[in-house]
């Protein structure tokens, strides 16, 4: 099967008076037809900006896509004009964005914020479109979404403005759905209630779907497979399964180590109450990155080798079916780490 979506050394900067922040630099992945593909790190590495400059949103200037391929269905859209751009955008890729408030427009109905992308991408009448929109306000759970589709966004609960985004996302029957960080400041109900309704419908529909979070609980149950990001980089990539049962990165193994998990003991080993293990220090600049590793500031495995040479993407020996890679010169010593963690001692 051919991937639907291939992204090869994409670099994204940020040109700006302190220097240039390379936000995305040099990744490289792919995602195939009906795939869930979680992207996680924390604030600030990058995930957004990838997401954005897939969908050639980023704003120019100050940033701007400096590199790279992204091939869907074979063609690089980095290289289409913008007006071919707008007819992908919304017809075959689609973005659920972080913050569906000030996502929404809050001085137009849901009906004409729904029915204006089905008319410009499928060319239906607007009463087409209006029924249409209608039957996705059900499709994602909105009760009496005949009633509801006249009403304005600020009428609706935090929870529901992500269905109707999700709804607008799916308007157009696109082969890949970007979700931005889908449960920000909602409930962990409603979050539960959201990730299972993306998922059903990404099942009924064979749409690729890439998840970008920091929730680890979430990528753990529905992702297929995870990208690890940190300074702008992936530093680390295999399958959900093998990412969380063997981390290979110290950052992964951190993030990890930082959640609380029920399977744990509740008491160290001399009865004192079991704390989380959160990663040291911040998140090193991204004008003036550190020669070598970035994470070695903040690594309690760093080596002197991890100060002068950057560590690649390397193939960790396991023995499974996907390739599970690493950026750190230290797997070896991370393997027991990782066997420590999954058998909830770490």
């Amino acid at each position: 099967m051919e991937p639907l979506l291939e992204i090869k050394n994409l670099q994204t900067y940020f040109f700006t008076y302190e220097g240039v922040v390379k936000a995305v630099d040099n990744i490289t992945y792919e995602v195939m037809p009906g795939e869930t593909l979680g992207l996680v790190g924390e604030s600030g590495c990058g995930k957004s900006v990838s997401a954005l400059s897939l969908m050639r949103l980023i704003p120019d200037p100050p940033g701007k896509t400096v590199g790279g391929e992204v091939l869907f269905d074979g063609e690089d859209i980095l290289k289409v004009d913008m007006d071919d751009m707008r007819r992908i955008r919304g017809a075959k890729m689609a973005m659920v964005f972080q913050e569906p408030m000030t996502s929404l427009n809050p001085v137009l109905t849901l009906d004409r914020q729904l029915t204006e992308t089905i008319q410009l991408h499928m060319g239906k009448s607007r009463d087409e479109a209006r029924h249409d929109a209608v039957d996705l306000l059900a499709r994602v759970g909105i009760p009496d979404p005949e009633r509801r589709i006249r009403q304005y966004p600020h009428q609706f609960s935090g929870g529901m403005r992500q269905r109707v985004m999700i709804a607008m996302a799916l308007s157009c029957n696109p082969r890949l759905i970007i979700a931005d960080e889908p449960t920000t400041a909602l409930d962990v109900t409603i979050q539960a209630q959201i990730l299972e309704l993306m998922k059903s419908l990404t099942q009924d529909l064979g749409v690729a779907l890439i998840i970008i979070t920091h929730n680890l609980g979430v990528v753990a149950r529905y992702a297929d497979r995870v990208n690890v990001m940190y300074a702008g980089k992936i530093i680390e990539r295999g399958s959900a399964f093998e990412i969380y049962t063997n981390p290979r990165h110290p950052y992964t193994v951190g993030l990890l180590d930082s959640v609380p998990r029920l399977d744990q003991r509740l008491t160290d080993a001399a009865g004192n109450a079991a704390k989380l293990v959160p990663i040291e220090g911040q998140p090193p600049d991204l004008v003036n990155l550190p020669q070598g590793c970035a994470f070695r500031a903040r690594c309690r495995f760093a080596i002197d080798q991890c100060a002068i040479e950057e560590p690649p993407l390397m193939l960790v020996e396991n023995g499974t079916e996907e390739p599970h890679v690493s950026a750190c010169w230290r797997t070896d010593v991370l393997g027991s780490q990782a066997l420590s963690y999954a058998m909830g001692t770490g």
